[in-house]
């Protein structure tokens, strides 16, 4: 039981890192792309606060 706890606060804390990080790599790509290809450039942010609302 405690090894189950152990590994759900390892996981936890784990998904806000990969959200970051996916979140940077996109928003880097798209700016990259509205320079480069002409992409639909985005007003303010790409991605919304917190990747669990709605």
């Amino acid at each position: 039981m405690e090894n189950e706890k152990n590994v759900a606060h390892t996981m936890g804390s784990f998904v806000p890192k990969i959200m970051q990080w996916l979140k940077t790599m996109t928003t880097n790509e798209y700016i990259y792309q509205v320079k480069q290809d002409g992409w639909k450039p985005f007003h303010y942010k790409l991605w919304q606060r917190n990747y669990y609302e709605h």
